[in-house]
């Protein structure tokens, strides 16, 4: 008797609900999107925060001023930061530095269909998010918006 292979939607409610109890992430399995949130960064920590594109071009820097836009529209403060670096690590040095001229717990890094919070503190991840290139950036802010604002103990639904 062959063995029994499992569909993809059955494989992917596995995953779900394994991802639902862990807390850690949740996977959208008939697209590209993803969510992950840091369960070792505690809520409360991002008072302030920095964005930044995560590219050069002219609709980069447009995509990572409607994310501070919104951010600030959901009750976040933002800073507006201006520069160019080579790399994620060298914005962080400059960004999170304590001799910054303005003080963030974080920095947001917005690419076009991805959206990155690093921890100022930690220098790691704190939430990340890949939506379907088709969307725009407002439902990945808001979900962005849930995690800094979540309460002590809660994980993503």
């Amino acid at each position: 008797m062959a063995p029994r292979r499992h569909s993809f939607p059955f494989s992917c409610g596995v995953l779900g609900l394994i991802s639902f109890v862990c807390g850690a992430w949740v996977v959208d399995c008939y697209g590209k999107n993803f969510e992950n949130w840091s369960s070792t960064i505690p809520p409360g920590r991002f008072h302030a925060v920095a964005v930044i594109a995560g590219g050069d071009t002219r609709n980069a820097l447009r995509r990572a001023m409607q994310v501070r836009n919104d951010l600030r529209e959901g009750g976040i403060e933002t800073m507006k930061v201006s520069g160019r670096w080579k790399n994620t690590t060298q914005a962080m040095s400059e960004i999170c530095s304590p001799s910054a001229p303005q003080a963030v717990d974080g920095m947001v890094v917005v690419q076009y269909d991805y959206v990155v919070l690093y921890d100022c503190k930690t220098s790691k991840a704190a939430f990340e998010m890949q939506g379907s290139s088709e969307a725009d950036l407002k439902p990945i802010t808001n979900h962005l918006i849930r995690y800094i604002k979540r309460p002590p103990g809660s994980y993503p639904r």
